[in-house]
């Protein structure tokens, strides 16, 4: 016997001598074979009945060292899969074949609003009926039924949330991870209605561009031409004044193509199109236009062409 085993034995032998019942208990202990070693044994105490007497008693020993090592190695990695499952920011829960919880984190039970243990062994569809019928059993199904794997994004009526949730298949159930996204989801809400707020007040903008344009655009055909005709039958002196009412309506017609052309470009409604340009001539009715205004303040615009 081992050293430490002789107590056990004799409780043993005692209780089987004066009940007649099987005792089965485990022995951990080192033999001087292999000093430092621990080993373990599985043993079971028998009564030996012969005409209805205990005659004496037997034993069966097995050496379940190896398996009780394999058995502290699984509860070892158990115990560390179950502190990174702690650890995530994600929500994690696993599902059985029946859809009962057999495992949430801390953090899904915070986004789920109940107690782990409370979920333990209970039915998903039963504890949130609200998930019948919607995306949520959809993809739960479809995953357990087709051992497939599915990436959604859900809304919960009951929290007024938006899940990610990412869902794994396996033989065993679900595995589920999931993490609430609503303040993003609210973010790209607010930014389409702002998208839509800003298309809505740029085609009103066009509206209106094209509406003051044929307003502005009327009178002015009606100057230039009044200005060129009159041109035509006064002296030199007053002809350059109606020269400069012609040019100054004309460069006012193109400033509003140029408006509605800026406008249709915001609206993507426009190709550009490089187009060459004489730039002394440009100038040159830019200085004619200014020059009356100038000369009444005293004012000289100098241009030096090449």
């Amino acid at each position: 016997l081992l050293p430490n085993m002789s107590a056990d034995v004799m409780m043993a032998f005692r209780h089987v001598r004066e009940t007649g019942d099987i005792v089965r208990h485990s022995v951990a202990g080192e033999t001087p074979a292999a000093p430092g070693v621990t080993r373990f044994w599985d043993v079971t105490y028998y009564p030996v009945i012969v005409d209805g007497s205990i005659r004496g008693i037997g034993a069966i020993c097995e050496e379940v060292t190896e398996r009780r090592r394999a058995q502290e190695a699984i509860l070892r990695a158990n115990e560390r899969i179950r502190s990174i499952l702690e650890s995530i920011g994600d929500g994690f829960m696993s599902l059985d074949r029946e859809f009962r919880f057999t495992y949430v984190n801390h953090t899904a039970a915070h986004l789920l609003r109940k107690d782990p243990y409370e979920l333990q062994g209970s039915v998903l569809w039963e504890v949130f009926p609200e998930t019948r019928a919607t995306i949520f059993e959809e993809r739960y199904v479809r995953a357990m039924r087709n051992g497939q794997n599915e990436h959604f994004e859900g809304y919960f009526d009951r929290f007024k949330q938006w899940y990610d949730v990412r869902v794994y298949s396996s033989g065993e159930g679900l595995s589920v991870f999931f993490a609430d996204i609503t303040e993003r989801k609210q973010a790209e809400e607010a930014l389409r209605q702002t998208k839509e707020a800003a298309e809505a007040a740029n085609r009103a903008k066009g509206a209106f561009l094209a509406s003051m344009s044929h307003d502005i655009r009327t009178p002015l055909t009606s100057i230039m031409g009044f200005a060129e005709l009159l041109a035509e039958r006064v002296g030199p002196e007053e002809r350059q004044h109606a020269e400069s009412i012609r040019r100054g309506g004309e460069r006012l017609m193109e400033t509003l193509n140029s408006v509605l052309a800026l406008a249709r470009l915001e609206g993507r409604r426009i190709d550009l199109k490089p187009t060459l340009v004489n730039a002394a001539v440009e100038l040159t009715s830019l200085r004619q236009m200014f020059l009356r205004q100038a000369e009444e303040k005293g004012l000289q615009i100098g241009l030096n062409l090449p």
